[in-house]
């Protein structure tokens, strides 16, 4: 594998829209980009999750769903906690703190490992 090139650990579905709901997850023990894997594989595996986003650095995920189907937060702590990680729902905030939100997100798409 060449050290040099970034490994994503955190995907965007295209047909993922902005109109989506989103939940938020507050990640316990996520130590490396390897847990930040498994916890990406493991949203992606619930049923009707459209995009998965996971911060390292800020121990955060979240999930984008699809606009057809039914929201399942509880599904998704479920998930976390199979891949032996610990996962609370972070609380939605008011205001215009959204769009900030989804810049410091697009800033964590992708994760390099170091040599």
């Amino acid at each position: 594998m060449d050290a040099a090139r970034p490994t994503i650990v955190q995907t965007i579905s295209p047909a993922a829209g902005t109109g989506a709901p989103l939940t938020d997850l507050s990640i316990g023990g996520m130590t490396c980009s390897n847990c930040a894997r498994h916890v990406t594989e493991a949203l992606q595996d619930v049923p009707g999750v459209a995009a998965v986003l996971v911060s390292l650095e800020q121990n955060q995920a979240r999930v984008r769903w699809s606009g057809a189907a039914d929201e399942d937060p509880a599904a998704l702590v479920q998930a976390v906690q199979k891949a032996g990680l610990t996962a609370k729902l972070v609380a939605a905030a008011g205001g215009d703190s959204g769009a900030k939100s989804e810049k410091l997100w697009g800033m964590n798409v992708f994760t390099g490992l170091l040599p």
